[in-house]
């Protein structure tokens, strides 16, 4: 379709009202909400926008986006020229903004989650370190003591250290386990909250799209009801 100036504010608006940003990319909750602005346009009546999809309205965006970039890194270099800002333009700023705001708390997140990894990598070295030094150093006490100890107590030892060093290693894993379980179910409901509130939301908008046709079958019967009366009218004169 050919968009004209009046179809993009009115996506605009329509991404500022859903919000397909606050989805992480590439997800399915994303390509709802996309697929949500689709529909909600296509049931406006004026201007028409021919059934376009979520693809459609993503790509206009992106493009729309892009140029405004540009605009603002030109008007930057430019300086002392105040240019008058549209309609279009105050809405793809704010858009662009809560957008990289966004992604900004999501590169913090993955961040976390990277630094939380690391921190246990470092955490299983350190015990796989302690074992081994443990047992050096009790290598090293037997190799001092005198030799007259019998075979069957240095067996016995071995099996006491070895038991020892077993079960702090698997204390040291249990523990990492439980903090990675920890943050597994935080982020499990992090993950709840946030497809419940865009679920929320999706009802919602769905709402407001039924009462804005309701609304809008209601003035064209009222409009056809007039158009009536006055034919009526014309006729009985």
């Amino acid at each position: 379709m050919e968009w004209s100036d009046e179809h993009d504010v009115l996506l605009c608006r329509e991404i500022l009202t859903t919000e397909p940003f606050k989805a992480k990319r590439r997800t399915p909750q994303r390509g709802q909400l996309w697929q949500s602005v689709a529909d909600h346009l296509n049931c406006i009546p004026e201007p028409k926008f021919n059934k376009v999809s979520k693809r459609a309205v993503r790509e206009r965006f992106t493009l729309l986006a892009e140029k405004f970039k540009k605009k603002m890194k030109a008007e930057e270099k430019a300086s002392g020229i105040d240019t008058e800002m549209s309609e279009l333009d105050v809405l793809l700023e704010e858009i662009v903004e809560k957008e990289e705001e966004f992604d900004k708390d999501q590169s913090e997140h993955k961040a976390k989650e990277d630094q939380s990894k690391a921190e246990a990598y470092d955490m299983r070295l350190k015990a796989m370190e302690s074992l081994k030094e443990s047992k050096k150093r009790r290598s090293e006490e037997d190799e001092k003591q005198l030799p007259k100890k019998k075979r069957g107590s240095e067996a016995l030892d071995y099996l006491r250290e070895k038991m020892d060093g077993d079960k702090y290693l698997r204390e040291k894993e249990f523990e990492i386990k439980v903090k990675e379980q920890e943050r597994d179910e935080q982020r499990q409901k992090l993950a709840e909250d946030q497809h419940k509130d865009m679920m929320a939301m999706m009802n919602r908008q769905q709402q407001e799209m039924q009462q804005m046709q309701m609304r809008f079958f209601e003035q064209q019967q009222q409009q056809n009801n007039l158009l009536l009366a006055l034919f009526q009218k014309a006729l009985t004169k």
